[in-house]
């Protein structure tokens, strides 16, 4: 289970550092969320620890990206981030609403 997530993570990340923005990666990693189990089953303490970080370095590295390339972070960037949220909430059983984005 961590092993595509983390291997996901590392694609999308390493790119998205540099401001390059890669559908295929973003694609891998939110496969790899889809693929964790929902709340109501009990999450590992270290894999809670791993989700926490993901929106913390995206909200970082979207803020940087809509400066440098404002298309791809409007066009491509935030409707995949949205999809990561709504799967983060629902592994992680927080409320989460896109109206507020």
């Amino acid at each position: 289970m961590y092993q595509a997530l983390d291997e996901g993570w590392v694609e999308l990340l390493d790119p998205l550092l540099d401001m390059e923005f890669r559908t295929y990666a973003a694609g891998q990693f939110l496969q790899a969320l889809a693929a964790l189990p929902a709340a109501g089953v009990e999450v590992e303490r270290e894999l809670v620890r791993r989700l926490w970080t993901i929106p913390l370095l995206l909200d970082r590295i979207g803020m940087q990206l809509g400066k440098e390339h404002p298309e791809v972070y409007r066009d491509k960037f935030v409707p995949w981030e949205q999809h990561v949220f709504v799967e983060l909430a629902r592994i992680l059983g927080e409320p989460y609403d896109l109206s507020k984005r």
